[in-house]
Protein backbone atom coordinates (compact mmCIF):
# COMPACT_ATOMS: atom_id res chain seq x y z
CA UNK A 1 0.00 0.00 0.00
CA UNK A 2 1.55 3.30 -1.23
CA UNK A 3 0.07 6.54 0.73
CA UNK A 4 0.83 9.20 -1.76
CA UNK A 5 0.77 13.17 -0.50
CA UNK A 6 -0.24 12.50 2.77
CA UNK A 7 -0.89 15.20 5.20
CA UNK A 8 -2.46 14.40 8.27
CA UNK A 9 -2.26 15.75 12.16
CA UNK A 10 0.22 13.83 14.34
CA UNK A 11 -1.25 11.99 17.35
CA UNK A 12 -0.66 9.24 19.16
CA UNK A 13 -0.59 5.50 18.44
CA UNK A 14 -1.39 6.21 14.42
CA UNK A 15 -1.63 3.21 12.96
CA UNK A 16 -2.70 2.61 8.87
CA UNK A 17 -5.43 -0.02 8.40
CA UNK A 18 -7.28 -1.58 5.74
CA UNK A 19 -10.91 -1.45 6.85
CA UNK A 20 -14.18 -2.81 5.23
CA UNK A 21 -15.55 0.53 6.77
CA UNK A 22 -16.74 3.00 4.38
CA UNK A 23 -15.15 6.62 3.91
CA UNK A 24 -17.58 8.79 5.25
CA UNK A 25 -16.42 12.35 5.28
CA UNK A 26 -16.62 14.79 8.27
CA UNK A 27 -17.01 13.95 11.92
CA UNK A 28 -19.72 11.38 11.35
CA UNK A 29 -16.63 9.13 9.76
CA UNK A 30 -14.36 9.51 13.03
CA UNK A 31 -15.55 6.27 14.71
CA UNK A 32 -16.26 4.41 11.87
CA UNK A 33 -13.44 1.71 11.62
CA UNK A 34 -13.75 0.12 14.79
CA UNK A 35 -16.56 -1.68 14.18
CA UNK A 36 -15.64 -3.35 11.04
CA UNK A 37 -12.93 -5.87 10.04
CA UNK A 38 -9.67 -4.21 9.57
CA UNK A 39 -6.44 -5.21 9.31
CA UNK A 40 -3.79 -3.26 10.80
CA UNK A 41 -0.30 -2.41 8.64
CA UNK A 42 1.46 -0.64 11.37
CA UNK A 43 2.02 2.18 13.17
CA UNK A 44 2.21 5.03 10.48
CA UNK A 45 6.03 6.43 9.79
CA UNK A 46 4.83 9.95 9.11
CA UNK A 47 2.02 12.57 9.12
CA UNK A 48 3.66 14.02 6.08
CA UNK A 49 4.69 12.54 2.57
CA UNK A 50 5.06 9.38 0.93
CA UNK A 51 5.01 6.12 2.67
CA UNK A 52 4.89 2.47 1.41
CA UNK A 53 3.35 -0.40 3.85
CA UNK A 54 3.33 -4.02 3.18
CA UNK A 55 -0.05 -5.83 2.89
CA UNK A 56 0.46 -9.05 4.15
CA UNK A 57 0.12 -11.97 1.20
CA UNK A 58 -2.96 -13.79 2.63
CA UNK A 59 -5.50 -10.71 2.78
CA UNK A 60 -8.44 -9.92 0.56
CA UNK A 61 -8.14 -6.62 -0.94
CA UNK A 62 -11.57 -7.01 -2.14
CA UNK A 63 -12.88 -7.18 1.73
CA UNK A 64 -11.03 -4.11 2.70
CA UNK A 65 -12.53 -1.23 0.11
CA UNK A 66 -10.63 1.50 2.45
CA UNK A 67 -7.24 2.96 4.09
CA UNK A 68 -7.67 4.34 8.00
CA UNK A 69 -5.41 5.94 9.74
CA UNK A 70 -6.80 5.09 13.16
CA UNK A 71 -5.37 6.37 16.61
CA UNK A 72 -5.79 3.16 18.24
CA UNK A 73 -5.00 4.75 21.83
CA UNK A 74 -8.28 6.65 21.42
CA UNK A 75 -10.16 5.17 18.81
CA UNK A 76 -10.53 7.64 16.69
CA UNK A 77 -9.62 8.36 12.76
CA UNK A 78 -7.16 10.60 11.43
CA UNK A 79 -8.16 10.15 7.80
CA UNK A 80 -9.60 7.87 5.65
CA UNK A 81 -9.70 7.31 1.40
CA UNK A 82 -10.73 4.54 -0.79
CA UNK A 83 -8.40 1.82 -1.85
CA UNK A 84 -7.71 2.48 -5.30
Amino acid sequence: LTLENLSTSSGPDVHVWLSAAPVVAGFDGWFLAADQPAVDLGPIKGNVGNHVYEIPADVDLGQFPSVYLWCVQFAVSFGAAAVV
